[in-house]
């Protein structure tokens, strides 16, 4: 990732084009199921340093809660927002 920032702004574009597709889908009264695809991988403490901990979840919610959160709830974790 060279540009950090434009990098951000693609995903949320992206966001903002699937949750605009699954609310037409819902409008328009279409059969079956929809929703957004996401590849998740945990992620892990080295030990049990309080440390490490607070990193792997500082870790796991801009590599995954990040992605999961604007799906699930709508918006993104506050963390994330701080870091940003």
């Amino acid at each position: 990732m060279t540009d950090a920032k434009r990098t951000y702004q693609a995903n949320h574009m992206a966001n903002l084009a699937n949750a605009s597709a699954i609310k037409l889908f819902h409008e328009k009264g279409y059969q079956g199921g929809i929703g957004p695809s996401f590849a998740y991988s945990p992620t892990y403490a080295l030990n049990a340093d309080p440390e490490n901990q607070i990193a792997a979840d500082n870790a796991e919610q801009i590599n995954a809660d990040l992605w999961m959160d604007i799906y699930a709830w709508g918006r993104y974790p506050k963390l994330v927002m701080t870091y940003l």
